[in-house]
């Protein structure tokens, strides 16, 4: 196995990390999240790291045109939708970015597990402080390892004055309409 595909890999389980600790959130906290197909309230990102750019331009090329075809501009969608939407749903579901996976469960955002966030339409009414801190999602730790990798991937490619770069999810989506 290459170094390339080796991080490849290791992006794919970090990925697979996220979903599986949603479905075990999701399973606990079922009367508490309201997540759903179709549901896009969440769904604001408009720019990815290098690695994750290169694995959803990959992925989109190998789905066929009906998946990722036409993507609409955010006047359709409306302001600060991602690009990425069609008819409400994610068309790159399958590989979105790994903050996506994150979406609809407690987030912690310091070290200590005190400030947490939820989409809101999840938790209503609920302390979020009175969850167990396992079942927080620590969003610095998820972060922390895929910049690693994205700079393993940046140095792989020879690009390491690129790891801090961000690529917009409009210009993956307009590559995939020219492609």
């Amino acid at each position: 196995m290459t170094m390339l595909e080796q991080i490849i890999e290791n992006y794919k389980k970090l990925c697979a990390y996220c979903d599986s600790f949603f479905v075990a959130m999701e399973k606990i906290h079922a009367q508490d999240m309201k997540c759903a197909k179709g549901c896009s309230i969440c769904c604001e990102l408009t720019s990815v790291s290098m690695l994750e750019a290169y694995v959803i331009a990959d992925e989109m090329e190998k789905v066929s045109e009906k998946q990722c075809d036409t993507v609409p501009t955010n006047r359709q969608l409306g302001y600060g939708k991602c690009v990425m939407l069609k008819n409400n749903e994610c068309s790159i579901y399958r590989f979105r970015p790994i903050i996506c996976r994150t979406h609809g469960c407690i987030i912690a955002a310091d070290e200590q597990k005190k400030i947490r966030a939820a989409c809101t339409l999840n938790f209503i009414g609920k302390d979020l402080g009175t969850v167990p801190s396992q079942q927080v999602f620590d969003s610095n730790k998820i972060t922390d390892n895929l910049m690693r990798l994205n700079v393993a991937f940046c140095i792989e490619q020879g690009t390491k004055e690129f790891s801090a770069k961000r690529i917009l999810l409009k210009d993956l989506a307009r590559r995939k309409k020219t492609a």
